[in-house]
């Protein structure tokens, strides 16, 4: 089932980036589906891609402004570099996100980044 999803997710990110050269929908939907990509990778545990897939993502987000996505693609990059052992960046990535959640009045979502990293990864920020 999940692999299932993954193709999809796999055929809806080449369809929105061959489809969707620039536009509001491509603004709004391509981040969550990215976002939705790097989720199912990282439950795979295919970290690396999991990582790609978020940097895409932000770097997306910081071209076209996208707010909404942003922080949670940040803190997925986060999560794939801290499993793949890279705690410094993630650390740094991780606060980033945090701070971008309370920026955008996101309290509940800082809050929950703070105590996943915590919990998850013995981070704490």
């Amino acid at each position: 089932m999940m692999e299932q999803a993954l193709r999809l997710g796999y055929w809806l990110k080449q369809y929105m980036e061959i489809k969707f050269v620039d536009g509001k929908e491509k603004t709004a939907r391509y981040p969550m589906i990215l976002y939705n990509l790097c989720n199912w990778l990282g439950n795979m545990e295919r970290y690396e891609e999991a990582k790609e897939i978020a940097e895409i993502g932000v770097n997306f987000c910081i071209e076209y402004g996208n707010l909404v996505a942003f922080p949670r693609l940040l803190f997925n990059k986060a999560c794939a570099l801290a499993t793949l052992g890279d705690r410094k960046e993630a650390t740094s990535i991780f606060k980033q996100s945090e701070a971008i959640f309370a920026a955008t009045n996101q309290m509940r979502m800082a809050k929950l980044t703070a105590d996943l990293c915590k919990k998850h990864y013995g981070i704490e920020i």
